[in-house]
C-alpha cells in the first residue's frame, strides 16, 4: 500500500500542471473542513482556469467511481467558481447531498441565471431527486412550490433545448395541472429527443392510467433502440403488466444492448406473468452468464415488488377488518 501524501504535498502537486491529478492524490481531499479546507481554497484560487477545470473533473470522476470519498464541502465552494466547467463538476459532487434550503436556493439561482447551458443542465439533473422528494411531501411546501415554478418557467424560457428537455423529465413528478399537456405535446412531436424525454416524464408521474396508451404504443413500435429503452423504463415504473408479452418478444429478437432495461422492466412490473417470462428467458440464455445474472436480478426485484404489494394488501385487509368490527359493534349496540 502506498503511503498517503500530506495535504501540503497534495496542494503542491495541484500547483504543478505537469502532474496528473490521480485518484491516489485526490482521495486526500475527501472530507476536508476547517483549516484544511481553507488551505485548499487558498491554493485553488491561485490555479489557472484550465487546471481548476481539470482537477474539478477528476474529483467528480473519482466521486462517481468510489464509495468511500466525500467532496461535499469542496463542491459547495466550487459552485461559485468563475469557470463553468468547474461549476458543472461541483454540481456532480453534490448530486447525493441531503436537502438543505441554502443549496436549493443556489441551484435555482444557477438554473435561472447561469450563462452555461451545461451548468443549467447539471442543475436540472440534480433537482430531479428533490422534485421526487417534494412529490412525497418530504420537502417544505413553500420551497417545493418555488422549485416547481422556477422549473416550469425555465422549461418555457430557457434558450437550450437540451436543458428544457431535462427539465421536462423532472417536471414529470409535478402535480401541476399544466404538466400533462406539456408532456403530451412533447410526445406527439416529430423530434425524437422530445419524445424520449416525454416517456421518462410519464414514468416519473406515476400516472399509469393517463399514460398507458402512449407508453405501450412506443413499446410496440419504437423508432429506435433509445425509444425502446425509454418505453420499457416507463412500463417498469408504471407497473404496466400489459407490456409483459411485448417485452418478452423483444428479449427473444432484439439487440443485446436493450436487454438490461427490458429485464429490469419485467422485474419492476412483477407478478406471476412477469416471473414466468423471466424464467423462460433464463432458459433461453442458459449458456450466457451475463444474461443469467441479469435475469436473476430481475427475478429478485419481482419478488421484492410482490412482497411490497402483498404487505400493502395485508395492511388494507387489517384496516377493512377493523372497520367491519366497528360496524358489528355498532350493530350490537343498536340491537341492545
Amino acid at each position: 500500500m502506498k503511503n498517503q501524501p500530506s495535504l501540503a504535498n497534495v496542494l503542491e502537486s495541484l500547483n504543478n500542471p505537469a502532474l496528473h491529478p490521480t485518484p491516489h492524490l485526490l482521495k486526500n481531499l475527501s472530507g476536508l473542513w476547517g483549516n484544511d479546507l481553507a488551505q485548499f481554497l487558498q491554493t485553488w484560487e491561485q490555479l489557472p482556469d484550465a487546471r481548476r477545470a481539470e482537477v474539478a473533473k477528476a474529483l467528480a470522476d473519482l466521486w462517481e467511481s468510489t464509495d468511500d470519498v466525500s467532496f461535499e464541502e469542496i463542491g459547495q465552494h466550487l459552485l461559485k467558481d468563475a469557470h463553468p466547467a468547474v461549476r458543472q463538476s461541483a454540481i456532480a459532487l453534490l448530486n447525493e447531498t441531503e436537502y438543505n434550503p441554502s443549496l436549493l436556493t443556489t441551484y435555482l439561482n444557477l438554473l435561472e441565471k447561469d450563462p452555461s447551458a451545461d451548468v443549467r443542465f447539471a442543475v436540472a439533473t440534480n433537482l430531479q431527486d428533490l422534485m421526487y422528494k417534494y412529490s412525497l411531501d418530504e420537502l417544505p411546501q413553500a420551497q417545493g412550490q418555488r422549485m416547481e415554478s422556477i422549473l416550469l418557467n425555465a422549461y418555457t424560457n430557457d434558450n437550450s433545448t437540451h436543458v428544457r428537455l431535462r427539465i421536462l423529465r423532472v417536471l414529470g413528478y409535478s402535480q401541476r395541472k399544466e404538466i400533462p399537456s406539456l408532456i403530451q405535446a412533447a410526445y406527439t412531436s416529430d423530434n425524437e429527443q422530445k419524445r424520449l424525454n416525454s416517456l421518462y416524464a410519464m414514468a416519473y408521474s406515476g400516472e399509469n392510467k393517463r399514460w398507458e396508451k402512449q407508453v405501450l404504443t412506443s413499446l410496440r413500435s419504437p423508432e429506435s433502440g433509445d425509444e425502446l429503452e425509454a418505453a420499457a423504463y416507463a412500463c417498469g415504473e408504471l407497473r404496466l403488466s400489459e407490456a409483459i408479452p411485448v417485452i418478452s418478444e423483444f428479449l427473444e429478437e432484439s439487440e443485446p444492448e436493450s436487454f438490461p432495461m427490458l429485464l429490469w422492466a419485467l422485474g419492476e412490473i412483477g407478478g406471476k406473468a412477469a416471473k414466468e417470462a423471466l424464467v423462460a428467458i433464463q432458459a433461453l440464455y442458459a449458456d450466457d452468464e451475463t444474461m443469467q445474472q441479469l435475469v436473476q436480478d430481475a427475478l429478485d426485484s419481482a419478488d421484492l415488488q410482490d412482497g411490497i404489494l402483498n404487505f400493502g394488501l395485508m395492511d388494507l385487509e387489517d384496516v377493512l377488518n377493523g372497520e367491519l368490527d366497528k360496524l358489528e359493534d355498532l350493530g350490537d349496540d343498536l340491537d341492545e
